[in-house]
């Protein structure tokens, strides 16, 4: 059921999408404001990323979806959870802004932004949990083994984790930085959401390079932080080169976010392959054999 109400949720979203594509004004104050190439290409990659999101539900619903190639749903899985988690743990103060504070449309209809954010949060909610029961189901020893020897993983986790504290630190000061006056408790929220999932990410790489550990820790850590701080930087990156607004400072962080997110994710892919069921490692008890 969690698979369907998943593809419910994007419907609002996907909706919209389709009718600015189609040249349709559902939900805009000024239609103008999705007609520059920009707009249309960027709507037009949103709208793929919701039917991505409608497949990948339904893959994980059905029998079917269980023979289908791991990376042909881990990937946009992964980057799924990047965008959606920020938005689902942070959805509290979006809530609380949205009705405590007076926004601009910035060309939109009042009611578009809290169903979009809604809408997002609801899927964010429902496809991790139906991803969760399929993972479990399909890849059972990497949520009960344990760690081996971290070999090449150990380098890649430790240079991305490197980056992934970098950003952490960043948008944590961001929470509290007195020249953000005009942010609002939502912005400083997801700022603070971004920066508790980028030490997530580092707790994670520490624990993928332990032999021993159980592989469910890290996975978890490593797979959400490593996934907002791709999915996230890839977004303000290629927002940012699209538009030529933001500042060289901000595009540098959103590099660092995405090479930081891909070298976790192939360290966690890496150590995955590796995973044992017994507990590695472990000290050999001495037995006294009584003369």
């Amino acid at each position: 059921m969690a698979g369907y109400a998943a593809v419910l949720g994007t419907l609002p979203y996907l909706s919209l999408k389709i009718s600015w594509l189609t040249g349709g004004s559902l939900g805009l104050a000024d239609p103008g404001l999705v007609d520059s190439p920009v707009m249309v290409a960027a709507n037009a990659f949103t709208a793929g990323m919701e039917f991505v999101a409608i497949a990948v539900a339904l893959a994980f619903t059905h029998r079917w979806g269980e023979r289908l190639p791991g990376w042909l749903v881990l990937f946009p899985m992964w980057v799924g959870t990047g965008f959606l988690a920020p938005i689902a743990l942070a959805s509290p103060a979006i809530g609380v802004d949205f009705l405590t504070t007076a926004h601009d449309g910035g060309g939109l209809e009042p009611w578009v932004r809290p169903l979009v954010y809604g809408g997002f949060a609801w899927q964010g909610i429902t496809l991790l949990t139906v991803f969760v029961l399929y993972a479990r189901a399909r890849w059972e020893r990497q949520f009960t083994g344990h760690v081996t020897a971290a070999g090449r993983a150990g380098v890649l986790a430790g240079t991305g984790a490197a980056l992934a504290l970098f950003a952490a630190a960043v948008h944590g000061l961001w929470v509290f930085a007195p020249v953000r006056d005009d942010a609002t408790l939502a912005v400083r929220f997801i700022d603070g959401v971004y920066g508790v999932l980028g030490l997530a990410a580092v707790a994670g790489a520490v624990l993928l390079t332990r032999p021993g550990t159980r592989f469910r820790t890290p996975l978890v850590l490593a797979w959400a932080g490593s996934g907002a701080l791709f999915s996230w930087g890839f977004w303000g990156a290629a927002s940012a080169l699209a538009t030529g607004e933001g500042g060289t400072a901000e595009l540098l962080l959103n590099y660092a976010q995405v090479v930081a997110g891909v070298l976790l994710a192939v360290a966690l892919a890496g150590t995955a392959r590796g995973v044992t069921r017994e507990r590695a490692f472990q000290p050999t008890r001495r037995v006294t054999v009584p003369e």
